[in-house]
């Protein structure tokens, strides 16, 4: 399961001065040292009082969402964590700056990197490129890795999602604050060099945990965006991106620009990055009250849902925003660009790489604003034959479910559609812009009301001025929520059509 959690707050302050989770720890002799957040990451260690303090030898619980993870019960013998500690030292940068997955991939939960090996690519070169990026990831973002010389325990996952730290563990998925895990992290560390000093101030692993922050900006820009250090010092040398001017500026990095190169730079080449983020620079900054008020309301929806599958909460969206807009009679089509300029949001049109639909800003500096590429796979402003493609307002109705209910939230200041965007926010803003351009209930009336399949997609496209494509899907959708409804050669054929792009 995938669960969205919001934080708890206090008035605890995080390394990054950024408010974090519950805290608590009794830091005596023999008793239990706690850190980190009940509905997140959490740890308690009982040291082992027979055993010399500079070992640092104790019995350790760590919890993920208050469930158990891995455990060294008091009556068994104490671990080592002094390899722990060397593992985070040498982690650290990689834990606190890199964010998603290698080669951008787009994956729903971290474990899923065991399924992108590339056993069986054509390409031999790339494939063992690919192998030895996912074992780098492997190594750094399953935190079990620092235990294995000492411990057999199960994988514990932790990578960065924007503001989001994703947590997995036993087949359960948590999204949490990421400045509220790398703390809970950072304390545990501090805790397990605390026990060695007391005995070795000067002890190898005391001083490299205590240098974890020592590398410098241009070190660390590259780990943060992903991108070779020379395309990083290109993007800077010619006023692309901006250079942070701190290391703490840079882990709750806001920078649009850094932002952008951050999600395209592994899916692009660097021509279509600098294109893409000098489209960005000219998208004005703009006030939104009636959007912002609405993204209010939707959050406050959203809590209230039982349903936590970002499908399900898309679909959702969509009929709340149908209601809210006073478009949920059946008939009515959603004027998307008089939408956006309603709520005062930019739009415009780039172009870039094919491979990239659309942008969508919010930050201090641009936006809000949402650009739509006229060369897209999808977004083209034709068809093949010349004809007008629909493709682009199911586009622009997945970037609407973005500025709606991701903005400062999932998102700190933009998307990029097509690029390494977290795979549980995209999936929610595709089943959005299905439900929102035609509902899936009136999709069904179509085909029940239509001769055949061919002219319910007509009288669809012409209605809902929606493609082949995203109609078959909704009434598709709707069989597999009411089984039968569909029949067996139409659903076929249906099948056929949702799965290429017309």
């Amino acid at each position: 399961m995938v669960e969205v959690i919001a934080v708890e707050r206090s008035e605890a302050m995080s390394d990054f001065d950024l408010p974090i989770g519950h805290l608590q720890s009794r830091d005596s002799d023999g008793a239990v040292v706690n850190g980190g957040s009940v509905s997140g990451l959490s740890f308690a260690i009982l040291w082992d009082i027979h055993r010399s303090t500079g070992e640092a030898y104790g019995h350790l619980t760590v919890k993920l969402a208050n469930e158990i993870v891995w455990r060294v019960l008091a009556e068994e013998s104490s671990i080592d964590l002094m390899p722990f500690l060397a593992f985070l030292s040498a982690k650290w940068d990689a834990l606190v700056f890199n964010q998603g997955y290698p080669g951008g991939k787009s994956l729903i939960k971290p474990s899923a990197i065991l399924q992108t090996r590339s056993f069986f690519s054509l390409d031999e070169e790339a494939a063992e490129e690919d192998d030895d990026n996912n074992d780098v990831f492997l190594s750094v973002h399953d935190l079990s890795h620092g235990f294995r010389d000492v411990a057999d325990w199960p994988s514990l996952w932790f990578v960065k999602e924007d503001s989001l730290a994703v947590l997995e563990a036993n087949q359960s998925v948590v999204r949490w604050p990421f400045y509220d895990v790398i703390r809970t992290l950072e304390r545990l560390g501090t805790l397990i060099s605390n026990r060695i000093k007391e005995i070795d101030a000067n002890h190898d692993l005391v001083v490299q945990w205590e240098k974890r922050n020592n590398l410098s900006i241009d070190e660390i820009l590259p780990i943060s965006l992903g991108l070779p250090k020379g395309e990083v010092e290109t993007l800077i040398r010619t006023n692309v991106i901006e250079r942070p001017g701190s290391r703490s500026e840079l882990v709750r990095d806001f920078d649009e620009t850094r932002a952008a190169a951050r999600m395209l730079g592994s899916v692009v080449d660097l021509d279509d990055l600098v294109l893409t983020i000098s489209a960005l620079r000219e998208i004005p900054k703009t006030s939104t009250p009636e959007l912002d008020a609405l993204s209010l309301e939707a959050e406050d929806a959203l809590a209230q849902f039982t349903l936590k599958e970002p499908f399900h909460q898309g679909r959702y969206l969509a009929t709340w925003l149908r209601e809210k807009i006073g478009l949920d009679s059946e008939g009515s089509c959603v004027e998307l660009e008089h939408l956006l300029k309603q709520w005062g949001v930019f739009f415009g049109k780039f172009e870039t790489a094919s491979n990239v639909e659309a942008i969508s800003v919010w930050g201090d500096k641009y936006g809000p604003g949402v650009l739509i590429n006229s060369v897209g796979t999808r977004s083209r402003d034709t068809t093949n034959n010349g004809a007008q493609n629909f493709g682009a307002r199911a586009t622009m109705a997945h970037e609407i479910c973005h500025l709606l209910i991701d903005r400062g939230t999932t998102l700190s200041v933009l998307e990029v559609y097509g690029g390494a965007t977290p795979k549980i926010v995209e999936q929610r803003a595709n089943a959005f812009a299905a439900e929102f351009l035609l509902p899936m209930d009136w999709a069904i009336r179509l085909y029940r009301n239509s001769p055949d399949v061919s002219s319910a997609l007509n009288i669809a496209k012409e209605q809902y001025q929606t493609t082949r494509t995203l109609s078959a899907a909704q009434m598709l959708n709707y069989d597999r929520k009411n089984p039968g409804s569909l029949h067996f050669f139409d659903k076929k054929h249906l099948s056929h059509i949702a799965s290429t792009w017309r």
